[in-house]
């Protein structure tokens, strides 16, 4: 059999009974003895007898709160008892239940690993197409991690896999008309998921390296890590190639604010 049938109709919880008959007399007869020994007052003469009243009460109110605590480990037993048939049953099933969910994750991590694979042979095509691309796969993973899940197709990988070598073939394209191309292609590599950021970093440390050089004492290495822009304004000229190339600088310097003026 390959599943599990409980019948709830026949799963009977029947709520326990205790008959305490006398419950209403021995009150009635608490509070009459409650209020006699608040009316005592202990002299030397009633000590002894009160004492032994006291005892006797005591010996009385024991016995009838040992009776609940035993009324109490009989009422639990058959709950205990249908625990732990539940239990067992539970730990039957989930023992099964965790066997099969290790066999699935270990069929899909072999899954990943095949469309990985696939993936990478795809990328190796490309790299035929995009000579000199300086980005490897794993820069492709990092950017598109869940290329490699179930819901993604290999058919819909092989399109995120062919726009992500557009977009960066363009960034690429762009930095090989700037002025600074090696720098910048360095810092590209390491960092390929954001261009605007590259250009940024290199604008900052031209500016820094440019107002070093206008002092005329010798200084030490330029911080660029910690380095504050200056507030007055350094000029400087770029020659880029193309309507795209173009249209791309234009559109970072906009989106970075940078004041330029095209001659």
């Amino acid at each position: 059999m390959n599943e599990l049938t409980i019948n709830e109709d026949k799963l009977q919880i029947q709520p326990g009974k205790i008959d305490f008959p006398e419950y209403k007399r021995i009150k009635k007869q608490a509070q009459q003895l409650a209020d006699g020994l608040a009316s005592i007052k202990v002299t030397p003469e009633t000590l002894k007898t009160n004492k032994k009243l006291l005892a006797a009460v005591n010996k009385q109110v024991s016995m009838l709160n040992q009776k609940r605590i035993d009324a109490h480990k009989e009422m639990d037993k058959p709950y205990k008892e249908f625990a732990d048939q539940v239990k067992e049953i539970s730990d039957i099933v989930n023992t099964a239940v965790t066997t099969v969910r290790a066999q699935e994750k270990e069929l899909e991590e072999s899954e990943r690993t095949e469309k990985k694979e696939i993936l990478s042979g795809m990328f190796d095509k490309r790299l035929e197409i995009y000579t000199d691309f300086p980005l490897q796969f794993d820069d492709f993973l990092n950017a598109q991690p869940n290329v490699l899940n179930k819901s993604i197709t290999l058919n819909n990988g092989e399109e995120i896999l062919a726009h992500w070598f557009e977009i960066k073939n363009k960034d690429i394209q762009v930095i090989q008309n700037l002025p600074d191309a090696d720098k910048v292609m360095t810092k590209y590599v390491l960092n390929p998921d954001s261009l605007t950021e590259v250009l940024s970093q290199v604008q900052v440390e031209r500016k820094a390296e440019e107002r070093a050089k206008r002092v005329s004492k010798p200084t030490d290495a330029v911080d660029f890590d910690n380095y504050v822009e200056p507030e007055d304004e350094t000029i400087s000229t770029f020659v880029v190639y193309g309507t795209d190339e173009t249209n791309r600088v234009i559109e970072f310097m906009n989106l970075n604010k940078i004041n330029y003026k095209k001659l």
